[in-house]
């Protein structure tokens, strides 16, 4: 009879599974969570990892761990918000194929040879002028074009035949996992119309990102940031809700946001552009 031999990384692991399966069966979910923030402390740690965490980013997480934990035995429920645009998805490679499709339908090639890592979502129109002015050098015409390309991208780019493009975020996506295995109400708000929900609800299944509950834009003539405002306002102000942290990429959402302490919810700005796909607090630790 031949046996498995486990050494070092695998028995620890397959010990700590072993002791959260035990303590979960049993109903003893508070003794499971030190496993939990066990494995976290493993996974965050060790090299061969995908998700690895600077140690601004291992300071966030164990203040947000701390948090939940300290929600739940208060009986309260803790809830963590998550964008989705530029948070848990990378929109760099979207954008990319919207403008490329622009080229194909009018036999043009201001965008031939570009990467999605040159592309800033904050910026889109920057981008798109710079693009066309390497090859337009007539201002009336360069003008001229600008304006059509941009027309065109803001009819296309929240399609969703685009969505497939879009990459997940690694680090957000495992901190949605991770708060939503502790016990956290994992809430998505996103500038999408409800017309997107069953394309959007795909995508979340298909790239394993757990959710509760998730918030669509509605149609109205205020702007993405204001609605989505509003909405994390009703979440935090639920009966025995505790709303832990809200991780958004747009900074003018954080500056509204900051006259939400008196929630005391902490505000982490992800920051997605370029190389530089980091998160980290937007208003100091209290």
């Amino acid at each position: 009879m031949k046996y498995i031999r486990f050494k070092g990384v695998s028995t620890l692991i397959l010990f700590a599974v072993f002791i959260q399966i035990c303590l979960l069966l049993s109903g003893d979910k508070a003794g499971a969570r030190p496993v939990i923030n066990l494995c976290a402390k493993f996974f965050y740690e060790t090299p061969s990892q995908m998700v690895l965490l600077n140690a601004e980013e291992h300071l966030i997480d164990r203040t947000l761990r701390n948090r939940i934990d300290s929600a739940l035995a208060a009986n309260k429920q803790p809830v963590v918000v998550f964008d989705i645009e530029g948070t848990l998805y990378l929109t760099q490679s979207r954008i990319l194929e919207v403008l490329k499709r622009y080229d194909q339908q009018y036999k043009t090639s201001y965008f031939d040879g570009m990467t999605a890592d040159r592309i800033d979502p904050d910026a889109s129109f920057s981008f798109i002028r710079w693009a066309v002015s390497q090859k337009e050098f007539n201002l009336h015409v360069k003008n001229r074009v600008m304006e059509e390309i941009i027309q065109f991208f803001k009819q296309e780019r929240n399609k969703s035949k685009y969505y497939q493009y879009d990459e997940v975020f690694g680090k957000m996506r495992f901190l949605a996992q991770m708060y939503h295995r502790m016990g956290a109400r994992v809430i998505l708000v996103t500038e999408r119309r409800d017309l997107a929900r069953d394309a959007t609800l795909k995508q979340l299944k298909r790239d394993g990102i757990p959710f509760d509950e998730i918030f669509f834009r509605p149609e109205s003539k205020e702007t993405p940031d204001i609605i989505k405002l509003a909405q994390i306002e009703d979440i935090a102000r639920r009966d025995q809700s505790e709303v832990i942290a809200l991780f958004e990429d747009s900074q003018s959402l954080q500056d509204f946001a900051g006259d939400m302490r008196h929630y005391d919810m902490y505000q982490i700005f992800v920051k997605t552009r370029f190389q530089d796909k980091t998160f980290r607090f937007y208003n100091p630790i209290r």
